[in-house]
């Protein structure tokens, strides 16, 4: 019986790390610490200091949310993944290979 649903991680399993997608992400990351506001955030007021608060937290976790939380940042998931996620329709674009590929 062929499978019904696949499900796949797009940056760097889909589509080559080349594309953009990743960088999309983690500025989109680093734009969410800047902009959030309450506990651990007041201290993230640029982008540089997103980054170097970022960077060890992704060291331990290798999941940028999970670390967040397990830091003690306090925000909603779901607006979290909303803001992070936005806009990759301009970095996933039909290809015929991969079509084939998966159909096979």
């Amino acid at each position: 019986m062929p499978f019904q649903v696949l499900l796949f991680d797009l940056d760097g399993t889909l589509y080559d790390h080349a594309c953009g997608y990743e960088d999309h992400i983690h500025n989109n990351i680093f734009q969410f610490m800047v902009e959030s506001k309450g506990g651990k955030f007041d201290e993230i007021s640029t982008i540089d200091e997103a980054i170097a608060a970022w960077k060890p937290i992704f060291e331990k976790y290798n999941l940028t949310k999970r670390g967040l939380l397990g830091e003690g940042y306090e925000f909603d998931g779901d607006a979290y993944d909303r803001f992070i996620r936005q806009g990759p329709e301009r970095f996933i674009q039909r290809d015929s290979e991969l079509r084939h590929f998966l159909q096979a």
